[in-house]
């Protein structure tokens, strides 16, 4: 036994002796460089930003939280420089731009974005490429959700990009979490664009009041202008035809929702999908809404 114990003994003195040393890592929070590097990995794939440590090095950063998954990242050198750096860092992606600013320099941003909801109603979304790439080209500041059945088990979703000189759509079809489809539309691709439906809309209408939704849906693959009014107790919503102006209506006032009728004359529409659409209307999101 006493051969066995001096034999173990032996062999452990010279693992110690023959074993290179390893460095062990800092415990957390004992290197906050470390820590910031650990959050914002995806930065070492963006050679703007390598290059900028790599000449002027890093004196020290700041995070700003812009919502959930977003933060502003700035970089202060440590060589005389005059500028910093500055970018917008979703977590686990690619970073979405990079700018060189001013040192004493922020970069303004809203509280609240048009879309936070839009991403904890629909994380799913976050992992689609298409979905990203038309927020991050087109900054749609709406969307809108239209279940398609009691359920909301399926549901088909809107975002729309309604700034400059162009109205885009992205729609998807999402069910149980998935995203099953997804299709893109801007108003060139058609023959009656957005501000031609509103004027047929508003000579249906014959009224002042302004319409409170406007979006495309899509029925047998022919996208559709639907423009909604709402005047007293009853709501009107007019579905244009693309192509050649054909308007269709849904009309919906206070005693038949008070007893479920559907007053409807919409060709190709069924009446509970109608029905949604004139309840998701009033659910739109846009700036500065909470």
């Amino acid at each position: 036994m006493k051969k066995i114990t001096a034999l173990f003994i032996i062999s452990l003195l010279l693992y110690e002796v023959l074993t290179p040393a390893v460095a062990m890592p800092p415990p957390p929070g004992n290197n906050r460089f470390d820590q910031f590097f650990g959050r914002h990995r995806n930065m070492e794939q963006n050679s703007e930003i390598m290059d900028f440590i790599s000449t002027y090095g890093l004196k020290d950063f700041q995070e700003v939280h812009i919502n959930r998954t977003h933060t502003y990242v700035y970089l202060i050198p440590k060589e005389n420089c005059s500028k910093k750096m500055v970018f917008l860092d979703p977590p686990s992606e690619e970073i979405l731009w990079v700018r060189v600013i001013d040192m004493n320099e922020t970069i303004p941003f809203e509280p609240a974005g048009p879309l936070d909801d839009f991403f904890d109603a629909h994380p799913e979304a976050e992992k689609n490429a298409t979905i990203i790439s038309f927020i991050n080209s087109y900054d749609p500041r709406e969307w809108k959700e239209i279940p398609r059945d009691l359920n909301r088990n399926s549901s088909v979703v809107y975002l729309i990009a309604d700034k400059g000189d162009v109205f885009r759509e992205l729609i998807f079809m999402e069910q149980k979490g998935d995203i099953r489809w997804v299709k893109t539309f801007n108003e060139l691709q058609v023959a009656v664009n957005k501000q031609e439906a509103l004027n047929i809309a508003a000579k249906k209408m014959n009224s002042s009041v302004s319409p409170v939704d406007v979006h495309i849906v899509f029925r047998d693959s022919q996208p559709f202008w639907v423009v909604t009014y709402i005047t007293g107790p009853a709501a009107t919503t007019y579905y244009i035809d693309t192509d050649g102006g054909e308007v269709y209506y849904y009309l919906m006032d206070a005693e038949a929702a008070e007893s479920k009728e559907s007053l409807y004359k919409t060709p190709g529409f069924g009446g509970m999908l109608t029905l949604l659409a004139f309840v998701a209307s009033l659910r739109v999101r846009k700036t500065g809404e909470k």
